[in-house]
């Protein structure tokens, strides 16, 4: 009787097959998935939709009121993802806790951590449109879905080392360009008489 019930999988680890483990082959994970990426979707069309005038003042509180749900969503995507990865295999050895904090660290956690970011800002900072634009970050949420933005992100995170030094050099040259290009110098110089 006891072998019957050896394999029930906790409450713990169906909910890691569902959100971390299961994917392609799971039903319950396929469904998750598509609803959190219709929510990530949706909740990037409700901030272009904000930044519309006529829009805003037409459904500005029905959008804000849209924005909070997802980002409910999101927050209990966030600590359900907390809560199962005492179960990743990886992370099975060590304390609940820990486990927790080294997932958490992981470039996945802290993107959907940034998610929330946006929301911090505008309950610190109402009224101030532009912050609204950096609830575009929660796009970055659907690379946990797509494979191939999973790998640009490996990528990107193995060659940042390069990446970083392409970024100076692309920026040293612009500086260049814009003091040394068409009209650079001659501004300059009349500015100085």
């Amino acid at each position: 009787m006891s072998d019957a019930f050896a394999n029930i999988p906790t409450a713990r680890e169906r909910a890691f097959e569902i959100l971390e483990h299961g994917r392609r082959r799971d039903l319950a994970s396929r469904v998750i998935d598509w609803i959190l990426v219709i929510v990530i979707l949706a909740d990037v069309a409700v901030t272009l939709a904000q930044t519309q005038p006529e829009l805003e003042s037409s459904y500005g509180a029905d959008l804000q009121l849209f924005d909070r749900l997802c980002v409910l969503v999101f927050a209990v995507e966030y600590l359900a993802r907390l809560w199962v990865a005492p179960e990743h295999p990886l992370l099975q050895r060590l304390s609940a806790p820990r486990a927790r904090l080294r997932f958490a660290a992981t470039p996945m956690m802290v993107i959907d951590a940034l998610a929330f970011v946006p929301f911090l800002l505008e309950l610190l900072f109402p009224g101030v449109a532009l912050i609204r634009l950096t609830r575009l970050v929660r796009f970055l949420k659907l690379a946990r879905y797509s494979p191939a933005l999973a790998t640009i992100g490996r990528v990107l995170a193995a060659e940042r080392r390069a990446l970083l030094a392409c970024v100076i050099i692309l920026a040293g040259v612009m500086m260049a360009a814009a003091v040394f290009g068409p009209g650079g110098l001659r501004r300059s110089s009349a500015g100085a008489r």
